[in-house]
């Protein structure tokens, strides 16, 4: 994902001080959000969404692997979105690449204390360097 420094600019002028690593991914995902709002809001992401959640029987999938049985609650893409391949369908739409995960799990999966990286761009741009 790419962002403009001067949206960083304008953010940490607001802010009048340096953003904090939680205030940045919180930036980060919003801005993730905007640009899949379509996606997710498309029909055949509706459908596949609808069909993957029954193919495993509406339950958390890594609780299940523990011997927990847990609704599910978000069908998560294990290769994230990005404005890059949001148009990809093996990607977007690939059952191979969803896993239904239950609100602690899908926390756990984004919020969790996996190192977070950037690299900045030639241009000036800062792109998150998806987690391995």
């Amino acid at each position: 994902m790419s962002l403009a420094p001067t949206s960083l600019n304008i953010l940490c002028s607001l802010k009048l001080r340096p953003l904090t690593l939680l205030e940045l991914v919180a930036f980060l995902v919003q801005t993730m959000k905007d640009f899949a709002k379509a996606f997710y809001k498309s029909k055949e992401w509706q459908k596949c969404r609808a069909a993957y959640i029954k193919s495993v029987g509406g339950l958390c999938e890594r609780c299940l692997s523990r011997g927990m049985i847990v609704p599910g609650y978000i069908v998560h893409h294990k290769c994230y979105l990005t404005p890059e391949n949001i148009q990809d369908t093996s990607i977007t739409l690939n059952w191979d690449n969803l896993e239904y995960l239950c609100h602690d799990c899908h926390n756990n999966e984004h919020f969790s204390e996996k190192p977070i990286r950037y690299r900045i761009l030639s241009d000036g741009r800062v792109e998150l360097i998806s987690p391995p």
